[in-house]
């Protein structure tokens, strides 16, 4: 954690040192996004496993939040690059559980809720459009994550109306510590002042490595959304 603090510290001052040529500026960017996961299967498993998740687990509501510094590289390319915390995951659909007589005891219906927290490091390139569209922008890069940790949450419905949930950390699969997301987006400025200007910026994000080191069916986890976000000048 020190590291993470000497880093986020590190970027920070980048913004005052800059100041004599003006390349540097410092930001700031949160994307509320639906994360969800694309299965892969080492054909350890038979394929029918995979329809069968595919149909039962869903998106979730996910976000990102980052703070970043951006270099000017010319008139049209920047640099990103920062530190950030991102909550992803995917859940099961409420599902009702199969029993021969109703028993008090057991869910009359359950779901699974799963969370992938990490820290995030995103290293980006921006290119302007020119001309009229000089606003306009391509965004692109890695985004190196270092896993905080890995949850799952089973909420429980019983036929007497009650409800119930439990949560814990996963330790079904060995989880990958470290693993890289590529990024991509579209965006466009708006300049609010002479020193603060607004991005907003449709983006799509998935681990290049499934999220297990050695699970058979392994997950890669990806999200969608809108990142909206301010640059200091």
């Amino acid at each position: 954690m020190k590291k993470l603090f000497a880093l986020l510290f590190f970027i920070s001052t980048l913004n005052v040192f800059g100041q004599e040529e003006k390349k540097f500026k410092l930001g700031f960017a949160l994307n509320p996004c639906i994360s969800d996961n694309i299965t892969s299967n080492n054909g350890k498993t038979p394929v029918v496993v995979n329809s069968v998740l595919n149909k039962i687990e869903n998106p979730i509501f996910a976000y990102e939040i980052a703070i970043f510094s951006e270099y000017d590289l010319d008139l049209n390319s920047k640099l990103r690059f920062g530190i950030g915390y991102s909550n992803s995951g995917y859940k099961t659909n409420k599902q009702k559980s199969i029993v021969a007589m109703p028993d008090p005891v057991i869910p009359e219906y359950t779901q699974f809720i799963y969370k992938h927290r990490d820290i995030v490091i995103p290293v980006l390139y921006t290119r302007y459009l020119k001309n009229k569209l000089q606003n306009f922008y391509f965004i692109g890069g890695a985004e190196p994550q270092i896993k905080i940790n890995r949850t799952s949450r089973l909420n429980k419905w019983y036929e007497d109306g009650t409800y119930s949930s439990d949560q814990w950390n996963d330790r079904s699969t060995s989880f990958r510590r470290i693993n890289v997301n590529f990024v991509l987006g579209i965006g466009y400025d708006i300049k609010l002042s002479e020193k603060i200007r607004l991005f907003v910026q449709p983006t799509f994000d998935c681990n290049i490595l499934g999220t297990s080191t050695n699970a058979n069916i392994n997950r890669r986890i990806y999200t969608y959304g809108l990142t909206i976000g301010t640059v200091f000048k």
